[in-house]
């Protein structure tokens, strides 16, 4: 089961989230439900677009950072705020993440909250406990 949770007194400045998830995919689908909400209420987004996001790297923790800094690269990018996504994540020599997030344009009527400049590396991490994979994760807003 996916989840996130926003953790305060990390850092100051910036916003920090936990994500989990039972799979790589469901790790990956958490993170970016904690992105989405940072960035705008999911709830008040039509999703009328969908970006295509494919990625490689060496480990998973690599992969994660790759991931949301992308869909951090497309809102700016493209003027857009998402609502859903949907990844496969693979482990093959290297990592592979094929994925897509839906959204739209950013409208009046958006719930819009922090402006996410990038996912930084202060304090990242990506570990497997046995039984579910977590991240730790600081934007930088």
């Amino acid at each position: 089961m996916r989840s996130h949770r926003f953790l305060e007194d990390i850092a100051i400045a910036d916003t920090a989230f936990e994500a989990k998830g039972n799979t790589p995919q469901e790790l990956f689908l958490a993170s970016a439900d904690a992105l989405f909400a940072t960035m705008v209420d999911p709830s008040t987004v039509i999703p009328r677009h969908t970006q295509t996001i494919q990625i490689q790297a060496d480990d998973l923790s690599e992969l994660l950072y790759q991931w949301l800094n992308e869909i951090v690269y497309l809102k700016d990018a493209n003027a857009m705020v998402f609502c859903e996504a949907d990844v496969t994540v693979k482990e093959r020599p290297t990592w592979a993440l094929t994925g897509h997030v839906c959204g739209d344009n950013v409208q009046d009527d958006h719930l819009l909250g922090s402006d996410v400049k990038a996912v930084t590396k202060h304090m990242y991490d990506v570990s497997y406990d046995g039984s579910e994979w977590v991240a730790l994760v600081v934007l930088d807003i």
